[in-house]
């Protein structure tokens, strides 16, 4: 498996818990509020055994305790996914340097991107490979937060008196879902909705090759109607378009020929619209036909799986899963 390279501050966007375990993931928006969900992994599919979502409820240690309380979950590893604003991650070449060094040399070449110093950051990184006949330079993911920020997190679960094992992004989160939905060998783009706007991400063999994150509000894409469906649909497919010259160019031994869509969270469905315009397949998921949703009485509404998706996807890297 092609790990991301452990850092003090930011451990948790390589595989590190091992098959068969029940971890926590949780996540704060001041759009959603909190959300939590417990599952196990190591089954023919994750298991949903708990969630729990708190809407008004702010990013604090009695809140987390009470989330905690609510999933019977206050001695379980937990994750931290942060916020979209809380980070930079971008695609960068490798520094050719030992391990031992690496963490400075990215954090040097990071330093013209990032409105902070370069001693403040808390910096992680992940290879991303390239099959043996390509002669390409090394390159590697690299996600540079403030230390504060990480800090803050873990201040967060001291106080709440919770095991905090892992600080996790969007990205790595979608990734690990996408894994599941890979066929062998394919390249799969992926989108998702969240209140922000729309995540796009293209894996291959479980692993992260590119992503873009399309600034859109949920909630006008919901009450969008005509011409503006309309151009949200552009909006979404100029992106896209590009990013596929981008890969053709970059990495010339991916073939994308499908586009997943995540759960919709509005009334109106965009798959349809997008094969119109798309050079491939375009296809709906039900997270339902992947993960076991069993302990609730009916599948998750396509509203609370675009709320669970962040939370669901961190807990599902598994140590030795990925070849």
């Amino acid at each position: 498996m092609r790990h991301l390279n452990r850092l003090r501050a930011l451990p948790g966007l390589r595989g590190w818990k091992a098959r068969g375990a029940v971890h926590v993931a949780a996540h704060w928006s001041p759009a959603d509020g909190l959300m939590a969900v417990v599952c196990k992994t190591g089954a023919a599919r994750p298991q949903v055994l708990a969630s729990h979502h708190l809407p008004q409820a702010q990013a604090s240690a009695p809140a987390v305790s009470a989330l905690a309380r609510a999933l019977s979950a206050g001695r379980l590893p937990w994750v931290w996914v942060l916020g979209r604003e809380d980070y930079l991650l971008l695609v960068m070449d490798k520094p050719p340097l030992p391990p031992s060094e690496m963490r400075g040399g990215i954090a040097w070449a990071l330093e013209p991107r990032i409105d902070f110093p370069r001693e403040q950051a808390s910096i992680a990184w992940m290879d991303i490979p390239q099959p043996r006949e390509a002669d390409e330079t090394q390159q590697v993911y690299a996600v540079a937060s403030r230390s504060t920020t990480v800090d803050q997190a873990r201040e967060l679960f001291d106080t709440a008196r919770l095991p905090l094992a892992v600080v996790d992004i969007p990205e790595t989160a979608q990734r690990n879902i996408a894994a599941l939905v890979e066929r062998p060998d394919e390249c799969l783009a992926m989108l998702s909705f969240e209140p922000a706007g729309a995540l796009l991400t293209f894996t291959w063999r479980g692993e992260l090759y590119l992503n873009r994150f399309i600034a859109q509000p949920l909630k006008d894409m919901g009450q969008a109607e005509g011409p503006d469906r309309d151009r949200i649909v552009e909006r979404l497919v100029s992106p896209y378009r590009q990013s596929l010259d981008f890969l053709a160019r970059q990495y010339p031994f991916l073939r994308v020929s499908r586009l997943v869509v995540g759960p919709q969270p509005f009334d109106w469905d965009l798959v349809p619209r997008l094969a119109q315009v798309l050079p491939h397949a375009v296809e709906p998921v039900d997270l339902s036909q992947w993960v076991d949703f069993g302990v609730q009485a009916q599948a998750p509404s396509a509203a609370e799986q675009a709320r669970l998706w962040r939370v669901l996807g961190a807990c599902l890297r598994e140590e030795g899963s990925r070849a």
